[in-house]
């Protein structure tokens, strides 16, 4: 027996499917899934991994647009994103761990940062630290300036951020260069009095003297050796003009002597 094909069911067929396509394309363009030029855009995206989660836009597979990103160690961050880094306004939150890793003092690490961004970095905006302070970040050409209630602090590196090496400069014209985490001076670095005579040079902690280190007194003599929260500690000698004392300091007191 032969089988009739009706044009007409066909025909009606393909429109219904037609019709179907439609459908979907429109939805999909409503859902933010295609801009008008036909790029890749996807809108109320979730993509976890093992170190990340995001919530947000992607477009061409990248975090573009608004979106919200949570990292394993408990740092995040909320705002722009272009071609998978961090864009425009955004608020920046770090790991209650980290901040105070980075500070080196518990309670007062750096706890987030509000502003624009970059290309992924920085470009202006306020830092604000666990024991209330706020530290407002300029970028400029080739580097950039934190400000504080009573200094500033300058670095000519083009990812300046509160740690690495810098410039702190206190209103009174005290003056810091070395090493810095989270805006705390810790690692090497000297220590310039208001009038620009070197006060000390050598290991820093928490913002304190503390490692090894030489100091310069007013009086005239030096002190050479080791430091520990801002104290002499440790094995070290007194140098001055008329004779040398070398021996053993306990927080800031000799308690003995070489002969």
């Amino acid at each position: 027996m032969e089988t009739r094909i009706d044009p007409r069911g066909v025909i009606r067929s393909l429109l219904w499917v037609l019709f179907i396509a439609a459908v979907v394309l429109l939805a999909a363009y409503a859902l933010g899934l295609f801009d008008r030029d036909g790029v890749q855009y996807t809108n109320n995206m979730e993509f976890s991994s093992g170190e990340f989660s995001y919530t947000g836009s992607l477009k061409n597979g990248l975090f573009t647009g608004d979106g919200a990103i949570n990292f394993e160690d408990g740092s995040s961050y909320i705002g722009g994103f272009s071609d998978g880094r961090f864009s425009g306004g955004g608020v920046y939150t770090f790991s209650g761990q980290g901040s105070e890793q980075n500070s080196g003092n518990s309670g007062v690490g750096v706890r987030s940062f509000e502003g624009t961004f970059q290309d992924g970095q920085v470009s202006g905006g306020t830092f604000y630290f666990g024991d209330s302070r706020e530290i407002v970040f300029t970028r400029e050409s080739g580097g950039g300036t934190f400000t504080g209630t009573s200094w500033s602090f300058s670095s000519r590196d083009s990812k300046t951020t509160l740690f690495g090496t810098g410039t702190l400069t206190y209103n009174d014209g005290l003056c810091y260069t070395g090493s810095f985490l989270g805006g705390v001076a810790s690692g090497n670095g000297i220590l310039l009095n208001t009038e620009g005579r070197l006060i000390y040079t050598g290991s820093f902690l928490n913002g304190a003297f503390d490692g090894k280190g030489v100091y310069y007194s007013p009086e005239g003599w030096v002190y050479e050796g080791g430091f520990s929260a801002g104290k002499f500690d440790g094995e070290g000698l007194i140098r001055s003009d008329a004779s040398t004392i070398s021996g053993i300091w306990e927080k800031g007191i000799q308690v003995s002597r070489y002969e």
